[in-house]
């Protein structure tokens, strides 16, 4: 795994940190949140809110993959 277009590690794992994936929202402090809806996704990242449905992840497999992405970024 490469992260060729990230300035840095920490951004990454503060965003991990701050990400409730159950709400999807993005938790930046006191009275600052940003729920993810797909026009929030289309606005950020420029992404088309149409389209395929993503697969269904559970909880348990979120889980492993933001401890294995951990692992690799420390």
């Amino acid at each position: 795994m490469q992260l060729d277009g990230v300035e840095g590690r920490s951004l990454l794992c503060w965003l991990l940190d701050h990400i409730d994936l159950e709400s999807m929202t993005l938790r930046a402090g006191r009275g600052k949140e940003l729920k993810f809806s797909k026009d929030v996704v289309r606005l950020v990242l420029g992404l088309p809110s149409a389209g395929s449905t993503p697969p269904t992840v559970f909880a348990s497999e979120k889980s492993k993959q933001v401890l294995k992405f951990r692992e690799v970024m420390n």
